[in-house]
């Protein structure tokens, strides 16, 4: 049985699905070999890539992971509740609420609006320009 650590990953079965799904056919082993490439360079580096992965902080790599997180929430919560307006913004405020982020001693309920605001008239302008046109 190997010890953690000495498993290696096989990627064989999920680029193969993804080099062979899409595109021009004649592509296809040009795209195979650049991936082949890629990963030698990779391998090559992967001593470099370790130590700045090791080096960055631990709350970037997990806000990155919220931000790639971000879209399937929205979709979610777009399906979940129908495809209304503002559903961004909708979704911004819940999470800073739950978050319950608290500064200037004023709660997470008031944070949370004003994030949902913010980015509200940041993403979703035409939300608003048809709510004016309706007004």
């Amino acid at each position: 049985m190997p010890q953690e650590g000495n498993r290696r990953p096989s990627l064989t079965g999920p680029t193969n699905a993804l080099l062979i799904s899409s595109g021009e056919l004649h592509r296809h082993h040009t795209a195979a070999l650049a991936f082949g490439l890629l990963g030698v360079l990779f391998g090559v580096f992967a001593s470099t890539f370790t130590g700045l992965m090791l080096a960055t902080p631990k709350e970037y790599i997990m806000m990155l992971g919220g931000l790639a997180m971000l879209r399937v929430l929205h979709g979610s919560f777009i399906s979940s509740f129908g495809t209304g307006k503002f559903t961004l913004g909708a979704l911004i405020s819940l999470l800073v609420t739950v978050a319950d982020i608290s500064l200037l001693n004023i709660g997470a309920a008031f944070w949370g609006l004003v994030a949902g605001f913010a980015v509200s008239s940041m993403m979703e302008r035409h939300d608003f320009a048809e709510l004016a046109a309706k007004a």
